[in-house]
């Protein structure tokens, strides 16, 4: 019977649900109910917009060092061709005067065979000198120091 009075009050005052809700609503809001939520809503939008700020400025600075990398990275490739260049001009140098006399001078021959490690295993250089570098490691080590004339031993 309550459902039944329900409706009959309704039809009397020509009040319809969705126009009792959309008073009960109004009342609800007219009262303060909403305001912390909508307050602590406008509190989160802008946490939002400042985090995404935040994410934008980090993405910024990423992309920038990135490309630093990008370009000192390219700048060391150059630095390492021009070091392959250098190694090879005094490793091509040296085969040609140990070749020449005949012997390596027995105080070069660590730093030769050093500066070709570096050039060959470190630097992956090759460019042809490999063959005169192997013609060069064999010459026998002699010393490069010959005593003056006066100070040789005599018999």
């Amino acid at each position: 019977m309550g459902y039944d009075l329900g409706n009959e009050v309704l039809n009397t005052f020509q009040i319809t649900p969705a126009y009792l809700i959309k008073w009960i609503v109004v009342a609800i809001i007219s009262t303060g109910i909403f305001v912390p939520i909508v307050l602590k809503i406008k509190k989160a939008v802008e946490y939002y917009r400042q985090r995404q700020n935040q994410t934008d400025r980090r993405t910024k600075l990423v992309e920038a060092n990135a490309n630093d990398i990008i370009e000192i990275k390219n700048c060391m490739l150059g630095f390492k061709e021009v070091l392959i260049e250098l190694m090879h001009d005094r490793i091509s140098r040296k085969c040609k005067t140990y070749i020449r006399l005949g012997y390596i001078p027995d105080d070069e021959y660590g730093d030769f065979t050093r500066k070709w490690k570096l050039y060959h295993d470190v630097l992956k250089g090759n460019h042809g000198l490999e063959k005169r570098y192997e013609k060069a490691i064999i010459l026998p080590l002699e010393s490069e120091y010959k005593p003056h004339q006066s100070q040789q031993v005599k018999n």
